[in-house]
């Protein structure tokens, strides 16, 4: 057992927490004393009780990584609530309709938090046009298409996405906006109806679905959510994983090694032209074609 009781995210101010107001999995005992005595009477011994914060620790004990524990737990815990599947399967019956190739971008505000143990960002976000030029680098030939964005910064948003729309030539394509015009609260989060907490926490995973089933994936690991975006493409949807790129200075993502690698390579073995230039022949790059003499 968990403790995510503490997760403002939720549809009730009820005690059994907020993870099965959206996920629909037998597995997840609620936090409750009495969900907890009825798990161990059907499994006849006791439930472990995990404190949220100390999952490091446990992590720590199974010698697993996080990349190698994010893939399990989404391929388990990934069966929406019908209600959520319902807003989703609208969410991605828009995305059907768009002209591809599809790239989302995921652009984040700054946030602040009332609650410093429920945020994990390490670094400040990168600023928004290193986005669009790190997708620019890593695929100069991905032109047109949709620009799908995502994110808690209305004028970011509009921002990138004028210059991706001039320098991609892509239509833009915005979900609704999120209910804050600039960057993410916790404090205020927290303060929200569960109502307003519910159809925000409900929008936010239609957006998931969204940037994880698009084409291409551009963000930044300074932020904690194209984590989830990369494990959702490759765990569940199985998405060729040079489509995903982490725009951060460190450029964490799963494919980043292998890319930096041909470039290396590349660096040092130049590829031939396709093709005879003016004066290729008398340096050699070509070989002559030998010709058949006759008896």
């Amino acid at each position: 057992m968990v403790d995510h009781s503490r997760f403002p995210f939720r549809c009730d101010d009820s005690s059994s927490g907020g993870i099965t107001d959206f996920f629909n999995h037998t597995g997840i005992i609620p936090w409750t004393k009495e969900a907890q005595a009825k798990a161990e009477a059907v499994e006849q011994q006791p439930c472990k009780r995990i404190d949220f914060l100390s999952l490091d620790h446990q992590v720590a004990l199974l010698g697993a990584t996080w990349d190698e524990l994010d893939s399990i737990a989404l391929r388990r815990i990934w069966h929406l609530q019908p209600e959520v599947q319902n807003e989703v399967d609208l969410a991605l019956k828009d995305l059907r309709r768009l002209k591809g190739p599809t790239v989302a971008f995921h652009v984040r505000g700054d946030d602040s938090s009332g609650d410093e143990e429920l945020l994990f960002d390490e670094t400040p976000v990168n600023q928004s046009n290193e986005l669009l030029e790190t997708f620019i680098t890593t695929f100069p030939e991905v032109k047109g298409g949709t620009c799908v964005f995502a994110g808690d910064s209305h004028k970011r948003i509009d921002d990138v996405a004028a210059a991706a729309q001039k320098r991609l030539g892509c239509k833009v394509f915005k979900r609704k906006k999120f209910y804050r015009k600039s960057g993410y609260s916790q404090e205020d989060f927290n303060q929200r109806s569960s109502e307003q907490r519910c159809s925000s926490t409900m929008h936010l995973l239609a957006d998931m679905e969204i940037m994880a089933r698009s084409d291409y994936f551009i963000g930044s690991f300074d932020s904690n959510l194209p984590h989830i975006i990369q494990t959702m493409r490759f765990a569940l949807y199985l998405k060729d994983r040079r489509t995903f790129v982490d725009a951060s200075l460190k450029h964490r993502d799963w494919y980043a090694s292998v890319r930096e690698y041909f470039k290396e390579q590349a660096a040092l073995h130049p590829k031939l032209p396709s093709k005879p230039t003016k004066g290729g022949k008398a340096r050699g790059l070509y070989p002559k074609k030998k010709v058949k003499k006759g008896l």
